[in-house]
């Protein structure tokens, strides 16, 4: 990996993060890109972005804090997100992950749902109110 593209990694990983996690804030009247497009599958890619990719490059960074040479606990600790925050993150990833799957199925139930019986009944309705 080139010293640039190092460089480029943390902001476009966090933009990642925060288009996911923010979607219809961010999309509204805007072109959509396919980190912004609407969740309509319960295995999107940008689920297992989350709990892979990003989950790991998380990971790295803080090892690779950890690891640095000649360097205090001190300064060591002012270059990494505090520990609520990494657990925050932690816990965002790992809800949203679990959850997106949980309401797609919940909201997107009407297209396994014959339409038939609704149209008899329907139908029933309208023909009570024509006598």
């Amino acid at each position: 990996m080139d010293h640039m593209h190092k460089q480029l990694l943390p902001p476009l990983m966090c933009d990642k993060f925060l288009t996911i996690l923010m979607l219809t804030i961010m999309t509204r009247g805007r072109k959509q890109e396919k980190f912004q497009e609407p969740y309509t599958n319960k295995d999107d890619f940008r689920l297992k972005w989350l709990s892979d990719d990003f989950t790991t490059y998380m990971k790295k960074c803080k090892e690779s804090v950890k690891a640095r040479q000649g360097y205090s606990k001190q300064q060591k600790q002012r270059n990494l997100l505090h520990k609520l925050t990494q657990e925050g993150i932690s816990i965002t990833v790992s809800s949203f992950v679990e959850l997106v799957p949980i309401i797609l199925s919940t909201f997107f139930l009407s297209d396994k749902v014959c339409q038939d019986p609704l149209e008899k009944i329907s139908d029933q309705q309208r023909q009570r109110g024509k006598k």
